[in-house]
This record gives C-alpha cells, structure tokens and sequence, in this order.
C-alpha cells in the first residue's frame, strides 16, 4: 500500500511541475519548420526541462558550499585540500552560471546533443564536489558535522529528482558522484556504525533511482502527449508536410527576419480528379503523399512546405535570387511528371505559380495572390510548367 501511495505521488509531482511548465509557456512553442521527429522534439524539450530548472539548482549548490566553508573555516585555513575543495566548487558554480547564460542567448552555437552532453557533464562535476566533501572533511569531524554532512550526501540527490530526474545519464551521473565516494568513505573507517550508513545510502541509491525513473517516465510521456497534440493541430494528416494555418504562422513568424529574398511556390496537380475517377480515391491520397515526398525532397532545410487542401501544395523560400526557386520548382515537375500510374490513367502534372520578392516586409495573402496568379497562367499556357512574377513589378 505505502509503495502504490509512493508511485502516486511520484507520478502526481512528475505532472505538477509539467503543467506548471507549460502554462508559464514553457512547452507552448510550435513543432520545428522542418517537421522534425518525435525524439528529436522530446530531446529538445528534456534539454528545455534541465536549463528551466538550471538556476534552480546552481544557486542552492553555491549556498551549500559556502555555508559547509564557512562552519569548516578553521579546516580551510589549514588545509590545501580543502582549499582547492573550495576553490573548485566556486569555480565550478561560474561555470554553470556561464552555461546557462550561453544557453538563453537566441544564437547559442551548439546542437541539442551537444548542449545534453555538456550538462551532464558538469552535473557529474557538481556531484563529486559532494562526493569529496565526504572524502576530504567527514573523518575526524565532530558529530554535529558528519550529520550535516549525511544530510547533504542524501538530501542532495533526492532534491535533483526535480531538476535532473527527466534525463536519466544527468541524474545517475549526478547521484553516483555523490553516494560512491561518500559510501566507500563511511565502509573504510572500520566502524560498524558507519559501515551500516554505507549500506543504507546505497540502499537509498536504488529507491532515489526508482522515484527518478517514475518520475521521468510521468514527463516524458506528457512530453509525447503534447507532440502528438501539437502535430495533429499544426499538420496535415495524410501527407505530414505543415497545413495553411500552421504555414502562415511560420511566414509570420520567419518573414520579418530573414535577410534573403523571399519566394512563395504555389503547386496545383494537373488530371487529378481523373486519378481519383479512374483509378479511385486510395490511388489519389497515394499519389498525394508521393507528390508530398517529391516536394520535401526538393526543398532545402529552411523552406517551408505544406498542403493547402485537396490537391494544392505551397512553399515558401527564402533565397538569394530567382534562379534558386526556379530550379526547385523545375524540379518538382520533372519528378511528378515521372510518376509511373497503370496505363487507363493519363498521368499526373504540375502546374506552378512563383512570387517573387526581394524584400520580406509583405504580406502573406499578397504574397499568395501573386503566386496563385502565375499559377493560373502555368494552367493557361498549357499546364506541367511553372511561371514567375515579381511582386511589385510583374503583378
């Protein structure tokens, strides 16, 4: 009973402080342009769940240090060990802090593994502070002090529940830097008391471990819960590129600053409908998630893809000059034009419409007016072609 009231209010903590998270607006921002994959998103968001909790952790860590110096004073002053103790744990907290300001910065230089490996890197490093602190102050301390000291060996892994619990290398790391070091100290002094506080502290390794795997498993699961939330509101769902809503919002949202040009492509099919008449309506939702590839695979990595509805598609690129557009767009014709239907059906084209402008302060239903313009004169001209105007100057 006490172990399923102890998952309970695991479990309970674990979605308290996502909440918490996501109504400050922490998990609020939308899936990447590129449609990135689920563990790519969770991954970025464990990333966003430890540096939300970074100052959290960093400046109690300092707290602990100084005070432990300050009632170990007269050891310090006499003692290089513990001086360099001291000096390492200052020097260690300046580093976190800088971690975290690096982190923040809107342009931050490094990839999400990158970021994880570094964090777990210093959590590890903040854990043998803990670790040393046993080594180097628990023999021949008064009891008052080797208390205290137990009570940071075990008080500090239970509070990283909450901060490094949802990456499973962070809180191991950070954990078993402090509990070995300390475990092996208290076994070593001989007395059968303190080799009995080394059993229990790895026996509270084992529990701390076990709450912080419950407690992950609550996050990332509301972490996946909110992808496929988030996916389903911002994605088409039979061809997966972004729809019309989610399209305007990354215009929106990107437009203003870029420093490039930028192109909007409108992709109307040709002879649709009859692939849905000859060959039925399973063969045209096929053929629209081939064309969906075609377009994905032609596009570079900051384009923006996405289906408009039956069987339109859009791009919006941000280039240097025309001919970049032109020769995606050219692409994408070539390749659907090559798709191998039975013979009773005709065959597929596009017809493509570009706008063109050199500068990024324009609307977004301006800009897809121009395009859906020289989309209409692709279909005029003959179809299975594509058209460029300039806004501004050729509409």
């Amino acid at each position: 009973m006490n172990a399923v009231l102890a998952d309970a209010r695991v479990g309970f903590c674990a979605k308290l402080v996502f909440l918490t998270l996501f109504e400050a607006g922490y998990l609020k921002a939308r899936v990447d342009a590129n449609s990135i994959g689920k563990e790519q998103w969770v991954q970025e968001n464990v990333l966003r769940f430890l540096m939300q909790n970074a100052l959290s952790s960093i400046i109690p860590s300092l707290i602990v240090v100084l005070i432990f110096s300050w009632i170990n004073w007269s050891q310090l002053k006499v003692s290089v060990g513990a001086d360099i103790w001291l000096a390492s744990a200052l020097l260690l907290g300046g580093v976190r802090l800088f971690h975290y300001y690096r982190y923040v910065q809107p342009d931050n230089g490094l990839s999400i593994h990158q970021w994880l490996v570094s964090y777990r890197i210093l959590a590890l490093l903040s854990g043998l502070v803990y670790g040393f602190m046993t080594v180097l102050f628990f023999k021949g301390a008064s009891t008052p002090l080797q208390v205290l000291t137990m009570f940071i060996v075990v008080g500090m892994p239970a509070a990283a529940v909450g901060t490094h619990a949802v990456d499973r290398y962070t809180f191991r790391l950070f954990m078993l830097a402090i509990i070995i070091p300390s475990a092996v100290v208290l076994y070593l002094t001989g007395d059968p008391t303190y080799r009995v506080v080394a059993f229990l502290i790895t026996i509270f390794t084992f529990v701390m471990d076990r709450s912080a795997r419950q407690s992950a498993t609550s996050i990332r699961d509301n972490f996946n819960m909110t992808f496929e939330m988030s996916y389903r509101a911002t994605h088409d769902p039979l061809v997966g590129l972004f729809n019309r809503e989610e399209l305007e919002h990354q215009f929106e949202l990107r437009a203003p600053r870029s420093k490039k040009a930028i192109a909007m492509m409108f992709v109307d099919l040709d002879n649709f409908k009859p692939l849905n008449d000859t060959l039925g309506h399973q063969a045209g939702d096929d053929a629209l998630i081939k064309v969906a590839g075609i377009i994905k695979h032609a596009i570079r990595s900051d384009d923006i893809a996405a289906r408009l509805g039956g069987d339109e598609f859009c791009v919006i690129l941000f280039i240097h000059d025309e001919t970049d557009v032109m020769a995606i767009a050219n692409r994408i014709c070539e390749d659907v034009a090559n798709l191998k239907f039975p013979e009773q059906y005709g065959g597929l084209s596009t017809s493509i419409g570009v706008s063109y402008n050199t500068h990024t302060q324009v609307s977004f239903s301006r800009l897809m007016r121009v395009a859906d313009m020289a989309c209409y004169e692709s279909k005029e001209s003959g179809r299975n072609q594509v058209t460029l105007l300039q806004y501004g100057v050729d509409a």
